[in-house]
């Protein structure tokens, strides 16, 4: 478990990519900085008053420069952004861009980080035990979301709320030394009026991989938190909706996941920090998952795998397990 939080450490210092084109306010009490280079030492260009709010669209404003600055007794980490000065009537320069440290930066919209690992280690674990491989195939797979048309242009698409339109920049990839950035749609939650997205960038010369889920009434967005690089896989819900369920294969390691269970709490919709929340989890070292389905409304079945060494030759095998979420 050391090293799942020496990962999502890491990652947290990102979180702030993972938006597209939207409204930022500035949190900075006496003002940020906006300079002509990204640089702590660079000329200054004007200054936002705390609470400003700006536009940006993040996947477009990364430099990958990031820096740790002194702020009194405080230590912060973040990344210099490139905001388009013709927005910023206040500030007049011979430059197309100006720079800002985004860790004096929010989303005016309410998020909330889902799947913190220090939670999930207050509560109980989900406990498995041996199924067969035709028990696991008795119980259909549902998709969990289903594609809806949404308006896109050729380098972006828009997620229409009641109250926003979000814009994404399709990914793409830049090639060896430009990494690549960038957002896909996967689909909407009827029973949640959740849109779903991954986003995947690079920044520092790190790649970092995230799910978005957008509710289309109050326009709230939850985050799926990573333990690793890329984005955890697409949450299943239950048969009642009650609960979440998504995993986490880790990159480098041929037996290692976690696994992730969302209670949905329907009376707190309009509560952000409420309505989702971690319930239980389980990590394996053992086995990745391969599937995950639910065969009723507590229990979860799942296919999972593992390498083995036989002959002079490694060779994938399945196991096949079970899980009452209410044990």
């Amino acid at each position: 478990m050391q090293a799942i939080k020496t990962l999502l450490l890491i990652t947290s210092l990102f979180t702030l990519t993972t938006y597209g084109q939207d409204t930022y306010i500035v949190t900075a009490k006496k003002g940020l900085n906006i300079r002509v280079s990204p640089d702590s030492n660079a000329k200054k260009l004007g200054v936002l008053p705390f609470k400003y709010e700006l536009k940006l669209d993040i996947n477009n404003s990364n430099t990958d420069i990031v820096e740790t600055i002194k702020d009194g007794e405080n230590t912060i980490s973040g990344e210099w952004i490139k905001v388009e000065l013709k927005q910023l009537p206040n500030i007049h320069a011979n430059h197309r861009y100006g720079y800002i440290f985004d860790a004096y930066i929010k989303w005016k919209n309410p998020y909330k980080d889902i799947g913190h690992i220090d939670t999930f280690e207050k509560l109980p674990s989900l406990k498995f035990t041996a199924i067969t491989e035709v028990e696991f195939y008795k119980t259909d797979s549902i998709p969990p979301s289903q594609l809806t048309k949404i308006e896109k242009d050729d380098s972006h698409f828009f997620i229409k709320t009641k109250k926003e339109t979000h814009q994404f920049k399709f990914y793409k990839d830049y090639g060896k030394n430009g990494g690549w950035s960038g957002s896909e749609f996967i689909g909407y939650y009827p029973a949640f009026k959740f849109y779903a997205i991954t986003n995947s960038f690079t920044s520092g010369g790190l790649g970092f991989g995230q799910f978005i889920l957008i509710d289309s009434i109050t326009n709230y967005q939850y985050n799926l938190i990573s333990i690793g690089d890329g984005e955890v896989q697409q949450p299943i819900p239950s048969p009642n909706n009650d609960y979440l369920i998504y995993y986490y294969n880790l990159m480098y390691s041929e037996s290692e996941s976690f696994i992730s269970l969302i209670k949905v709490n329907a009376s707190a919709k309009s509560e952000v920090n409420n309505y989702l929340s971690e319930y239980k989890s389980y990590h394996s070292q053992d086995w990745k998952v391969e599937a995950i389905r639910w065969s009723n409304m507590d229990t979860c079945i799942i296919k999972a795998s593992e390498k083995v060494y036989q002959n002079k030759t490694w060779i994938k095998t399945y196991k096949y397990f079970k899980t009452d979420i209410k044990q």
